[in-house]
């Protein structure tokens, strides 16, 4: 198996980034957080996808999410490899929404309904190819840094068990398990201890209780979530109908304000009216009417014409009493012979009606005097009483407020106005203002008693987000539950199958490879014993002796295991298969003897396997460039 290709369309941090492999020794160097964990997750995720394994449901790894661009809608790739003097092409769409594989062969074909696809909707191709599952490939194929730091050095005693059951196995078996049986035993435990649905006791059942009173706690916040957004909504719809009321009163008082301006302009002109027409009186009063008339009052003048018209008749009668005399004795003078008396009668007679006369003229021009003196008199009191009557009107108008208080009293009314469609009298409006204030006051009782029920209601919505994450959380921790029960059942069944077919048929190769190898970077090491309890050994040559490699020093234990990981790709397939050997920093806490033994072990098999080395380091090409070996050198 060879890899020809990667084309990292959009993945993780590369964007449009090509990589050409060479058939043997492939250095990629690239410095820390450079991306060269990227591109192994890359490849891995070509073959395998990127779903948890040993579920049946489609769950994505952590991987899935980490690698997605965050700067481009795409997330695929194309991945070339040879295999078995036949090339594949690989393209691969991870987006969620549109998800897709494609495998074509040299010619071009579609081959990708040639492969199973399990109940994750994962295609099974590269497993049918090679033989192995994703499980064994990554745990054995790629050698991580973690591995070489010694991840498995503190459980040295059991590396055998851990390494098997890491990749044969396909389950991480504790530490300090000496058979299949105990595994398995060790395994049913954990099973039991996660518990069933049923059983509150146990983590599994507790957290489906919890999970149902979440439930149920939720939905109770959610009824009064509710009940509080239909109260809020109907404050609003109170908050909405008091500012159409208060714009009502608003415009009301402005209409109010304008009919009282309206009355206070026309008391105005009134009074103005008044005050010009009060004047006009007083000046007619002035320029008609002299002192002694505005003196004598009617009454006065009445009664003394009534006196003076009875002097007149009883001036009138003595006069023609006299006359009456006067006639009697010119008769009589003219019928008597003697002239005795009647001349001085006569002459008495005409004298004093001469003088009658002249006081009856006197009295008539006295008469004429008083009627003209009472007409002007009336004529002046009407005009007085007018006036009067003016004054008073004037004073009533007016009120307690002078005509400048009056004019002060005029309000400015707030922008233009149109009161067309407002056809009421002032009290008509204060009816109406009263109906709005009542309205008001009721919406206002409306919303107390809505705060009221708000605050009985006592929705808190800090306490829904955390419920939420509770419910959350407790899913998350059903689901990892239930896979853990889901991938235990899978590794029991597993083990099962291995205690029953037994180690003969691996435990040979694996030992002999292994002893090559070791001998070749160790010079020292060539054998290596497993006991009974699966516990590794090796012939010290100085004392000839078997000893644990747990008891070796960490560099040489590390050199055992990078042998054994390396003996266990050359012979892992069930198929007669070269398969590429991935290494991630291999060498990091390796001497430069040691470094330099394991790398003349990879020279040599790179006769067979493609070798890809991801590192750091700048020793490895200066390595490579010192013994002019054909590599093939990628810089990220």
């Amino acid at each position: 198996m060879k890899l020809k290709s990667a084309y990292l369309q959009a993945y993780g941090k590369f964007i449009n980034k090509k990589l050409e492999f060479g058939p043997n020794i492939n250095l990629i160097y690239g410095d820390n957080e450079g991306g060269k964990s990227t591109i192994a997750e890359f490849i891995f995720a070509m073959f395998y996808g990127q779903k948890k394994y040993g579920v049946k449901r489609r769950i994505y790894t952590p991987i899935h999410s980490f690698n997605r661009p965050w700067s481009h809608p795409l997330y695929q790739g194309i991945l070339t490899y040879s295999l078995n003097k036949e090339e594949f092409r690989i393209e691969r769409n991870f987006h969620n929404d549109f998800e897709e594989i494609k495998i074509y062969n040299l010619r071009g074909e579609d081959i990708t309904n040639n492969y199973k696809f399990d109940s994750r909707m994962e295609s099974e191709f590269f497993k049918e190819q090679i033989g192995l599952n994703e499980r064994i490939f990554k745990n054995t194929i790629y050698l991580s840094q973690n591995d070489m730091e010694g991840s498995l050095y503190s459980n040295k005693e059991n590396l055998l068990k851990e390494i098997l059951a890491q990749t044969i196995y396909g389950v991480e078996v504790d530490q300090g398990e000496k058979t299949i049986g105990e595994a398995i035993a060790q395994l049913e435990k954990s099973k039991r201890d996660i518990g069933t649905i049923n059983n509150k006791n146990k983590p599994l059942g507790r957290s489906y209780q919890l999970l149902r009173e979440n439930l149920e706690i939720k939905y109770q916040i959610e009824n009064k979530m509710d009940q509080d957004g239909q109260y809020r909504q109907s404050l609003k719809e109170i908050e909405d109908k008091k500012n159409k009321l208060i714009e009502k009163k608003s415009k009301l008082n402005i209409y109010k304000n304008h009919l009282n301006n309206q009355e206070i302009k026309r008391k105005i002109d009134l009074i103005e009216n008044l005050i010009i027409q009060i004047k006009e009186i007083e000046e007619y009063i002035k320029e008609n009417f002299d002192h002694n008339i505005k003196e004598n009052s009617l009454e006065d003048i009445k009664i003394k014409r009534i006196k003076n018209q009875k002097r007149i008749k009883t001036l009138i009668g003595l006069i023609i009493g006299w006359i009456f005399l006067g006639g009697a004795t010119l008769i009589w003078a003219l019928i008597a012979t003697k002239l005795i008396y009647q001349g001085p009668i006569l002459l008495a007679i005409i004298i004093f009606l001469i003088q009658n006369i002249i006081r009856l003229k006197s009295l008539t021009k006295n008469n004429e005097i008083l009627f003209n003196q009472l007409e002007a008199t009336g004529k002046y009191q009407d005009a007085y009483y007018e006036l009067k009557y003016l004054q008073e009107k004037q004073e009533d108008e007016i009120g307690e407020f002078s005509l400048d208080q009056l004019k002060k009293k005029i309000q400015p009314l707030e922008g233009d106005i149109d009161f067309s469609n407002i056809d009421a009298d002032a009290n008509t409006v204060d009816i109406m203002l009263r109906q709005l204030e009542n309205e008001l006051i009721q919406l206002n009782n409306e919303k107390i008693a809505l705060n009221v029920r708000i605050e009985e209601n006592n929705w808190e919505p800090d306490r829904l987000e955390q419920v939420e994450l509770d419910i959350n959380n407790l899913k998350n921790t059903i689901e990892d539950l239930e896979e853990q029960v889901e991938a235990i059942d899978i590794a029991i069944a597993t083990l099962k199958e291995i205690e029953s077919s037994g180690n003969s048929q691996w435990l040979p190769p694996l030992i002999k490879k292994t002893q090559e190898n070791i001998y070749k970077i160790t010079k020292k090491y060539h054998t290596i014993k497993i006991d009974e309890e699966s516990q590794i050994k090796t012939l010290d040559p100085l004392t000839e002796k078997l000893v644990p490699i747990d008891q070796l020093s960490k560099g040489t234990f590390n050199q055992f295991y990078f042998a054994l990981r390396i003996s266990m790709i050359q012979g892992i397939s069930p198929l007669p298969i070269k398969l590429a050997i991935i290494l991630d920093e291999p060498f990091i806490n390796f001497d430069n003897k040691r470094f330099e033994e394991s790398m003349n072990l990879l020279k040599e098999l790179s006769q067979d396997h493609q070798i890809l080395i991801f590192s750091s380091q700048a020793r490895e090409r200066a390595y490579l460039d010192k013994n002019n070996w054909n590599y093939n050198y990628i810089e990220l």
